[in-house]
């Protein structure tokens, strides 16, 4: 294990996109009105705890896309870089067909909110049922292009 952090070839942490943290924002602004009438200290007090608390959320939920010589790791799933294909980035035009009507139901599927972006990557086990990885990622022609290095 320890082997495939020296490795390291590109990595990302996908947090989500500005939409989160606006609706973030939102949610503070209200718990800070129903506080209000407990005291204006009080009130400043639960928003900024409710942002913080928002902004912590998100940083617990982001997905770590790290690509080494030897794996692909989204999230918490781990892949050995020799049952990987071709890799495709996704369009945020073509995203909604992607996670929509095309998405197959046995692909491992890793998207983040408000990330419309997205690598897909075929997946060349014969023992594994998985058909492709779809994952959310900011930078897609640039993971696209880690993976299509040979190993």
């Amino acid at each position: 294990m320890d082997n495939r952090k020296s490795d390291v070839e590109y990595q990302e942490l996908v947090l989500p996109g500005i939409s989160y943290f606006a609706i973030g924002l939102l949610i503070a602004l209200g718990t800070c009105l129903v506080a209000l009438p407990f005291g204006e200290t009080l009130a400043i007090f639960v928003g900024i705890a409710t942002f913080a608390l928002w902004i912590g959320l998100a940083f617990m939920t982001a997905k770590r896309v790290l690509i080494s010589k030897s794996h692909l790791q989204v999230g918490k799933a781990i892949i050995e870089r020799k049952y990987l294909g071709t890799a495709l980035s996704i369009s945020k035009e073509e995203s909604r067909n992607a996670t929509g009507p095309d998405l197959s139901s046995l692909a491992f599927l890793k998207i983040q909110f408000g990330v419309p972006s997205m690598v897909k990557v075929q997946v060349i086990d014969e023992s594994d049922p998985t058909p492709y990885w779809l994952f959310s990622t900011r930078q897609p022609d640039v993971v696209e292009q880690y993976l299509s290095k040979t190993n």
